[in-house]
């Protein structure tokens, strides 16, 4: 049965404590901006994470949860269908993960059932050796890359597919996109720090770094931690046993939905290698990352050059007392945080949907 007459483009992604939540975000923030343009949106997901059903809720985005156990062709099949269902003639794939990444044969097969079936298919592809792109062509109608550097890329089947490379197509929450109308203030004195590593921290980086911050010798450092939905209930607890501890102030914040303004408040943000660093580097903040996989440390490499962002070092090996030089220097260094700030906001302009939404033919989505 379908529902109604209004067309909806259809989202499928997924995400869980191992897989994260940067994904089912970013699709929920393209919903957003696409309601905003009139169209309505569904998430299809798999069932790995009942939290993401009130996440999106919370974007006012339908959601339509499928097995966890279902192949790809069976997936692909099921998806075929709801977008019948919901009139979509649009479905966006952004399943590039750990999962996908072993059995790259499979997605390719199952992306060829959905363009099959006469759906336009935009998929969101990764970047570095988690880029799809570079080893195979992906069939699609848009492929986007949205990533610094990802300009100057080699990419499988661009004489069938358009590619929508660079951060100038990152999309953000609106919430980043009014903090680009206030200018930013770098402190002379420093102290107030945030760590966040997005929805869950499989590779238990907060934890590291929350102990490597309980050594500096800056009693009166200002800390706030984030802890995502998806995080371990068991590494909360330590979490929370280590900063009881803790010389300075602190707070513990869950189910944030303030992350710009965060961003502003903080004088020094420490992240994962994941999405998060665009969100720093819009808003001008500061950031060191400490990575979590070799990927990540290769993709680092490259976005280091857009001078918004250290990287630190990969999470298996950094030392805390590494971390906690390096916080200690840069929050002395009123003239580096300055130029990163800078930088960052060169990197990014917030613009990035409107920019994707322009490329979908206007027909398929009246």
């Amino acid at each position: 049965m379908k529902l109604g007459d209004k067309k909806h483009v259809l989202f499928r992604a997924d995400g869980s404590n191992k897989l994260g939540t940067g994904h089912i975000m970013r699709c929920l923030t393209f919903a957003h901006w696409l309601k905003k343009n009139g169209v309505p949106s569904v998430l299809v997901t798999k069932d790995y994470d009942r939290n993401i059903v009130d996440l999106s809720r919370s974007f006012n985005c339908k959601v339509e949860m499928i097995s966890g156990a279902y192949s790809f062709k069976e997936d692909a099949n099921i998806t075929n269908a709801l977008a019948d269902r919901y009139r979509a003639d649009v479905i966006i794939s952004d399943m590039n993960n750990a999962d996908t990444l072993t059995r790259v044969k499979e997605y390719i097969e199952y992306l060829e059932i959905l363009k099959n079936d006469n759906k336009f298919s935009i998929v969101i592809d990764g970047f570095g050796s988690e880029c799809i792109s570079a080893k195979t062509r992906i069939p699609s109608d848009i492929t986007v890359i949205p990533y610094f550097g990802s300009e100057d890329g080699i990419y499988m089947g661009r004489d069938k597919t358009q590619y929508l490379l660079g951060s100038k197509y990152f999309i953000f929450r609106e919430e980043f996109i009014k903090v680009t109308k206030i200018k930013r203030k770098i402190k002379k004195n420093a102290n107030n720090v945030l760590v966040t590593m997005g929805g869950s921290d499989p590779f238990r980086i907060t934890i590291k770094v929350v102990k490597a911050l309980g050594c500096m010798n800056k009693p009166f450092l200002n800390l706030k931690v984030i802890l995502g939905a998806a995080f371990n209930s068991l590494a909360k607890k330590e979490i929370k046993a280590i900063l009881e501890k803790f010389r300075g102030d602190y707070k513990i914040i869950e189910n944030c939905n303030n992350m710009a303004e965060l961003m502003l408040w903080s004088d020094l943000v420490i992240i994962n290698g994941g999405l998060t660093k665009y969100e720093a580097a819009i808003t001008g903040t500061p950031t060191f990352v400490v990575s979590h996989s070799e990927a990540e440390k290769k993709i680092m490499k490259d976005f280091q050059k857009g001078g918004s962002a250290i990287h630190l070092g990969y999470a298996k090996n950094i030392k805390e007392n590494i971390i906690c030089e390096a916080v200690e220097d840069l929050l002395s260094n009123n003239t580096l945080r300055k130029r990163m700030s800078e930088k960052g906001r060169g990197i990014v302009d917030g613009k990035g949907a409107d920019r994707i939404i322009s490329r979908i033919p206007k027909e398929l989505l009246k």
